[in-house]
């Protein structure tokens, strides 16, 4: 794995996290 893909999945789980949080301060 390089580092380039190391960082899309870095910025994929913290992109994901905060859609998350977001989520649960809608409801």
């Amino acid at each position: 794995m390089s580092d380039g893909d190391l960082l899309g999945v870095v910025l994929g789980a913290i992109a994901l996290l905060m859609f998350a949080t977001g989520l649960l301060l809608a409801i």
